[in-house]
């Protein structure tokens, strides 16, 4: 598993002491941060994690410092540490393990050229573009749907029979809902911007055309 980098509007932090510092990536068992209390190469530590409103005693094991940024090897509690990352970060893990299903298992469509990354059936990435352009989408994330025909935007529960093989990607069925929740919309965003596969300028314009939708489900 690759690291997790930590943005501004993750809920994560780390007390040394009673000192909190900004945790800079994750892995299920090793953590980075800013060195703010001279730690040393070598040196072990007990510390806390916070995620949420849910704490974690942890022990860790300074393996290297670089530019005052701590990578450190979490060894004591450290399955309730990987069970705290995988939960809470699953939107990113989920958009990190997606992988490009090739032009031949994709049909062609009428709408511009196909991008398909999968998962599995709950989570996947699928969309057409026209060079630049994002002319509809079809993404699911833990079984929400969030849809694009190139005039609206619809969102739903996936539905969609032998869901578990995949196949050459055609029309999801949608059962269509009123609004998700604003954790979940919170959740898609990160698990689309997770995934490195997607041309930076497709996933940024699908997050636009997502977030002017959204604003909407907010207000």
């Amino acid at each position: 598993m690759k690291k997790i980098l930590i943005e501004n509007f993750h809920e994560i932090s780390l007390l040394v002491g009673e000192e909190k510092t900004d945790v800079i990536s994750v892995m299920p068992d090793q953590i980075s941060f800013k060195n703010n209390r001279d730690m040393k190469v070598g040196e072990s530590h007990n510390v806390v994690v916070r995620v949420l409103d849910k704490l974690c005693d942890i022990s860790l094991h300074v393996n290297s410092i670089e530019n005052k940024i701590v990578e450190a090897k979490v060894e004591g509690s450290c399955d309730i540490y990987r069970n705290f990352v995988t939960d809470y970060f699953n939107a990113e893990i989920q958009g990190m393990n997606l992988k490009e299903i090739s032009k031949e298992q994709t049909k062609n469509a009428p709408e511009g050229e196909p991008y398909w990354f999968f998962v599995d059936s709950d989570n996947e990435i699928y969309y057409t573009a026209v060079k630049e352009k994002i002319t509809s989408f079809q993404i699911a994330f833990s079984g929400e749907m969030i849809c694009f025909d190139g005039n609206g935007v619809i969102i739903g529960s996936k539905w969609e029979e032998d869901s578990d093989r995949i196949k050459a990607k055609g029309s999801d069925l949608i059962k269509e809902g009123s609004k998700l929740s604003k954790n979940t919309m919170e959740l898609l965003f990160r698990f689309i911007q997770s995934c490195q596969k997607i041309k930076s300028d497709h996933k940024k314009e699908i997050l636009s055309i997502i977030k002017k939708r959204f604003e909407k489900d907010w207000a």
